[in-house]
């Protein structure tokens, strides 16, 4: 091999490895206190931050720069069991977002699906809707679900799940499948929105057993307040 060769073929490993290095898939985000992720900053990296208090950014941040799936809160402890305001935001790669209706407003924040890869498969059952309060976290399947109260859930990832009403994978079920191949999340806000009611789901099995089918809307931000997000449906049973 020539000298000009082995140089060539160095720098173009450099160049590919630099390139796999700057594309991060692990969940961080970066809070602002200026518009278009400008200003003072406050980041967090695989972390969930249950009162800003804390670090004395409550009700501070304008703007936010994320990897991965966001929730951000009104209120401490992700709002807990108030219906409080909250948005939600899916970004590759470091995405610029302007709060909308929680500008100078979040007070506590969280990730959903897996702390080092958004890509993974994963299902999250949150106990409110606008994914608020409680939170189960799930990767494989699982027989009895611990949080009884539910009412919307996150799927990251490419793998469809199928919720059951019974435990052990048994009863009514319906697939629930991510809104496409490109790793954006499913968002179900409210579950009735997919016909599940609320609190009945008591197992569920990764990938798709049920004949019903559900495939998520495409949606990357959203916010708790806004009335055009999606209509109730029928129940599932």
């Amino acid at each position: 091999m020539s000298s000009f060769s082995f140089v060539f073929s160095l720098a173009l490993l450099a160049l590919v490895a630099d390139r796999a290095m700057a594309q991060s898939f692990n969940q961080k985000v970066t809070l602002y206190s200026g518009t278009d992720c400008k200003g003072s900053f406050l980041t967090f990296t695989e972390q969930y931050a249950d009162d800003l208090r804390k670090n004395g950014w409550d009700d501070f941040a304008y703007s936010a720069r994320l990897t991965g799936v966001w929730n951000f809160y009104d209120l401490i402890n992700y709002n807990g069991n108030s219906n409080a305001l909250m948005e939600y935001a899916f970004g590759p790669n470091e995405f610029c977002i302007n709060f909308n209706n929680l500008r100078a407003r979040v007070t506590s924040l969280r990730f959903a699906g897996s702390p080092n890869d958004y890509r993974a498969n994963t299902l999250t059952l949150y106990q409110g809707t606008y994914f608020q309060g409680t939170e189960e976290y799930i990767i494989a399947s699982v027989n009895s679900i611990q949080v009884q109260k539910h009412s919307s859930l996150i799927i990251t990832g490419q793998s469809p799940w199928t919720l059951f009403d019974q435990e052990n994978l048994r009863g009514n079920a319906i697939c629930v499948y991510p809104p496409d191949n490109n790793y954006t999340p499913a968002l179900i806000f409210d579950l009735e929105n997919i016909n599940v009611p609320h609190d009945k789901i008591r197992s569920v099995a990764r990938g798709c057993i049920g004949k019903k089918i559900v495939r998520a809307p495409v949606a990357t931000r959203g916010v708790s307040s806004d009335p055009s997000l999606g209509q109730h449906g029928s129940n599932w049973l």
